[in-house]
């Protein structure tokens, strides 16, 4: 069977699964925009944003699978390589990977939104980071500071938002080089939603130019808005 013969209950399921995956980032994002984001709460939404990815990506790549022109990649036993064995930096290199590749891409504007992500200093190095809070049953990881502090110096790899950081810091000199704590931790906070949204619209941008194939329509984001708001350390 390939994408083309799903059938209306496997559309349905897709749909589903794509919205439930969309829904988990959504959560994370919102949490983050809207500045509640706490010490207390941060493994719990940042395992969201992990587990949407995640479940995202291996959705995605199910779907090319069943694409007879992308044959799926085999392991040196023969045996097919499962997804979810994958780390989540695997998985979004994997698909990344695929659309950077296709035929496609320069027909239309998916090869800029390509481009800006892969240059972008972020995005590779959080999804990383992320994976700590991947498949974590209570949402908090078996080392949950070492995994926030992953999670912080990705989104500091930003220009921006590491001066911000460097210049909250300031004790002496001239009062008038820093900032506030809450003026880092917003530029922190948007820079991570930026990341993440991102990621998103590429797929939604690459999907509907047709470089993901088949019912492979709109699984990724929905417009970006920016509404971001402060977080807690």
């Amino acid at each position: 069977m390939v994408t083309t013969d799903l059938t209306m209950q496997q559309h349905l399921e897709l749909q589903f699964k794509a919205s439930s995956s969309n829904d988990l980032i959504d959560d994370g994002l919102r949490t983050i925009r809207s500045g509640r984001l706490t010490a207390t709460n941060r493994d719990q939404v940042l395992a969201s944003l992990a587990a949407g990815l995640s479940r995202l990506y291996i959705l995605i790549l199910d779907l090319q699978r069943l694409e007879p022109d992308h044959p799926p990649k085999r392991r040196e036993s023969g045996a097919e390589e499962p997804l979810c064995e994958l780390g989540l930096a695997d998985l979004h290199t994997m698909l990344f990977d695929l659309l950077g590749l296709h035929p496609g891409r320069s027909r239309g504007t998916a090869d800029q939104w390509l481009c800006r992500l892969s240059a972008d200093p972020v995005v590779i190095t959080l999804v990383e980071a992320l994976d700590e809070y991947r498949d974590t049953a209570a949402g908090s990881p078996s080392d949950p500071d070492a995994a926030w502090t992953g999670v912080r110096r990705a989104v500091d790899l930003d220009p921006g938002v590491l001066s911000r950081r460097l210049r909250s810091e300031i004790d002496d000199g001239n009062p008038q080089d820093r900032v506030s704590t809450g003026e880092y931790e917003k530029a922190w906070g948007d820079r991570l939603v930026t990341a993440v949204e991102g990621i998103r619209a590429t797929i939604d941008v690459c999907s509907r130019e047709g470089l993901l194939g088949g019912p492979a329509q709109n699984l990724g984001g929905r417009s970006t808005r920016r509404r971001h708001g402060p977080m807690a350390a």
